[in-house]
């Protein structure tokens, strides 16, 4: 209960900074950590349930995606010509279910993803795609001369069938729910904890500008570590909506400044009564 006091009166009341400058340093980290888990595990919850989303999410991507495509647990078979190149358009629209960025933000090349069920072993050869499907295996390129083969046998129980319709891939991803969950988590963490060591240090050098004799560095970050609530916020706000909004980041951070001026303004404030009351 008292966390989320504190995110209140983060946003709210200016007074508020004048505590956290007596707040040990391992509070206000502890206070940060909070906001951040407390983010990412809503994000990822909303992005694991629009990504099962039987019309818009994968269960949709996926058929159009690998269209007549079926995995077992040793052998992949099409009913398409082979070899043939994925649709870059479906690999753009799978791209930004998995990292709800907009479909523009992806330029994939026309053979990205290539099948081609007549690959019975790892390639010698360098591999000139990104991903390719084999009859046995996944070969993904992850440098000129290094390529990491998956099986399907690592993907797939013994007797389990992957058919690429709705309801062959809702009945394959309904068994890893948890496994989807803790990959956006992962995600989720790695991008929002950019955005607030990013952040961080935007909001630590505009508190340093003001030059107070009482605001230490540890202090500076102390207030930077609260006044980043905003942020916060907005990442939970667009990530339940499913939107992404370009220049949200600078919205939020407009929303901090604001928020450490008035803490700022406030400081200045009654240091100067203080002063005068000693004199």
């Amino acid at each position: 209960m008292r966390f989320f006091i504190h995110v209140h009166r983060s946003i709210v009341d200016p007074s508020f900074y004048a505590e956290i400058i007596e707040y040990p340093k391992r509070r206000a980290f502890l206070f940060l950590v909070q906001v951040i888990l407390i983010t990412i595990v809503i994000s990822a919850l909303a992005h694991t349930f629009r990504a099962y989303n039987s019309e818009t999410g994968l269960p949709a991507v996926l058929p159009a995606l690998f269209q007549g495509m079926e995995l077992s647990h040793d052998e992949m078979v099409t009913s398409q010509e082979t070899p043939y190149s994925v649709n870059p358009v479906f690999v753009a629209d799978f791209m930004a279910v998995m990292t709800e960025l907009p479909r523009s933000s992806f330029t994939i090349p026309e053979s990205s993803i290539v099948v081609n069920d007549k690959i019975l072993e790892k390639p010698q050869d360098q591999l000139t795609v990104s991903i390719l499907f084999g009859s046995k295996e996944i070969y993904y390129k992850m440098g000129p001369n290094l390529i990491f083969p998956i099986p399907y046998s690592a993907m797939l129980a013994k007797n389990e069938v992957l058919r690429f319709d709705t309801p062959g891939v809702t009945s394959f991803l309904s068994k890893r729910i948890p496994l989807a969950f803790i990959y956006f988590l992962v995600q989720h963490f790695i991008r929002f904890g950019a955005t607030i060591l990013t952040s961080l240090f935007y909001l630590s050098f505009a508190v340093f500008i003001f030059r107070l004799k009482r605001l230490t560095l540890g202090n500076i970050i102390k207030i930077a570590m609260f006044a980043m609530v905003p942020l916060a916020l907005v990442k939970i706000i667009t990530s339940l909506a499913g939107v992404a909004v370009k220049g949200v980041w600078y919205v939020a951070m407009f929303a901090c400044i604001i928020i450490i001026g008035r803490a700022i303004q406030y400081i200045i404030k009654n240091d100067t009564t203080i002063s005068q009351k000693e004199q």
